[in-house]
């Protein structure tokens, strides 16, 4: 008759292994569920979810804005990638330009945003690059750095911090989530309670204005759709 061997027996080395490994895989995944557990939801409107979460030894917290559009998510990295355009759907930007390109898939930008008066307009200068990070999950990246070639401007105010991501992720052929995470500091001597309901407006008709204008340019990006799906078969 078989009995079940004591407590204090020593496991085997295999299975000394596979216990650690699995405490691993446990803390890990504890880890990553704390780390989404310091977004706090703000509100849903217009299919939008808005959180933010707050950084130690910085005033202003990190937003995350989370919708679904009805297109292709190659189709929605066409849009976002075509910088000339983006004054037409990003929340206040008057002007984008591209000042280098470093490839077809990484850009150093120009923005200005427009303030309310008597605000002035912020401007930044970004790097940008475009991943796929496997087929159907895509990612833009963004951060503001200082360049030679484009000094602050008399009238504006550089953007002490400006960074942060779009991620795509396709649901399938005509569905797509779209997560979009900023970290931003204007600058300025604007009020910190400004500052950040500016923030959280600029995430959000930052999103609505891309869904309008993805379902506006529908068909419009199809080459540039066309070679980044290419990208995204050759990743499986």
């Amino acid at each position: 008759m078989l009995r079940a061997t004591s407590r204090s027996c020593s496991r085997s080395p295999r299975s000394a292994a596979l216990a650690w490994l699995l405490s691993l895989v446990a803390a890990c995944s504890a880890a990553a569920a704390r780390a989404d557990e310091s977004w706090r939801a703000l509100y849903r409107d217009d299919g939008i979810d808005l959180s933010e979460r707050d950084v130690e030894g910085r005033a202003l917290p990190d937003l995350r804005g989370e919708v679904e559009i009805p297109a292709d998510a190659y189709e929605i990295l066409a849009v976002i990638l075509d910088v000339p355009a983006q004054p037409k759907w990003m929340w206040n930007c008057r002007e984008s330009r591209v000042l280098a390109s470093e490839s077809d898939s990484a850009q150093l930008v120009y923005q200005v945003l427009r303030a309310p008066w008597p605000a002035k307009d912020r401007d930044v200068v970004l790097h940008g690059e475009a991943r796929v990070i496997e087929a159907g999950r895509l990612r833009v990246n963004f951060a503001s750095q200082e360049d030679a070639s484009m000094p602050p401007v008399a009238g504006r105010v550089r953007m002490a911090q400006l960074e942060g991501e779009f991620e795509l992720v396709a649901l399938d052929l005509t569905q797509t989530r779209v997560s979009y995470t900023m970290i931003a500091d204007p600058g300025g001597i604007l009020p910190l309670v400004f500052r950040r309901a500016a923030l959280r407006e600029s995430v959000f008709d930052t999103l609505v204005g891309l869904r309008r204008r993805v379902s506006e340019t529908h068909g419009q990006y199809a080459h540039v759709a066309a070679h980044w799906r290419a990208r995204g078969a050759a990743a499986r």
